[in-house]
């Protein structure tokens, strides 16, 4: 993104919804200041816990042993992607990350529950934590009042500098 002719390399800001979540706060922690800020929305980092106890959503299976294919409802994941989560190091990762944060998360959430979230706010000093009261993973009822503040955090964030 910073070599891109359009982009200002000091205001670059990730944001991550569920799994890119993770994924987002990982890069920040790995990419550090080149961030400036950081944005999770019910981050999925019970992915890894699930992986160890062998269990997604519902579906158990043999953590040490996972077959190739787990069928969850109407979705699949793998071997790899159990094996690889089973040892992903979330928190270590994102902890390294010292920049400008939001989390946003819903206590109704039952895919990735707030206190994943939770965490990651306590983990990064001076970053806005916003709990929305029953909320779902998705949001509901009203995913605007979640993305508004993504968006307004990021607007005042990103042109204060």
């Amino acid at each position: 993104m910073a070599g891109l002719p359009f982009a200002d390399r000091e205001r670059i800001a990730i944001v991550g919804f569920s799994q890119g979540g993770v994924v987002a706060a990982m890069t920040a922690g790995e990419l550090g200041d080149k961030i400036a800020a950081a944005v999770l929305m019910c981050p999925a980092a019970v992915l890894r816990d699930d992986a160890i106890r062998g269990n997604t959503m519902g579906t158990r299976y043999n953590p040490l042993d996972p077959p190739e294919v787990v069928k969850m409802d109407n979705k699949e994941i793998g071997r790899d992607f159990i094996l690889s989560a089973f040892r992903l190091p979330i928190y270590e990762t994102a902890q390294r990350y010292h920049g400008k944060a939001c989390v946003v998360h819903g206590t109704g959430d039952r895919t990735a529950p707030y206190t994943y979230g939770k965490r990651f706010a306590d983990n990064w000093p001076g970053c806005e934590y916003h709990e929305l009261e029953g909320y779902d993973h998705g949001f509901k009822p009203n995913p605007d009042a979640a993305t508004s503040i993504a968006a307004n955090y990021l607007i005042k964030t990103l042109t204060e500098q």
